[in-house]
């Protein structure tokens, strides 16, 4: 598998379905508009580990 590697400006949505968690991210263009990029889709059963990393790092 090939790693991908995307940089975004904002988390544009948020979303919990069928036991998916649903982030859309986006970037801002020259303009200032949101353009969306990357939608990270995962299970819900790793959800609480995303969040205990960002928490981490948010410190």
């Amino acid at each position: 598998m090939t790693e991908t590697r995307v940089f975004a400006d904002m988390a544009r949505s948020m979303g919990l379905h069928n036991g998916v968690v649903r982030i859309k991210f986006a970037q801002l263009d020259t303009e200032g508009k949101a353009e969306d990029v990357l939608d990270l889709m995962m299970p819900q059963t790793e959800l609480r580990n995303l969040i205990e990393g960002l928490r981490k790092i948010a410190k």
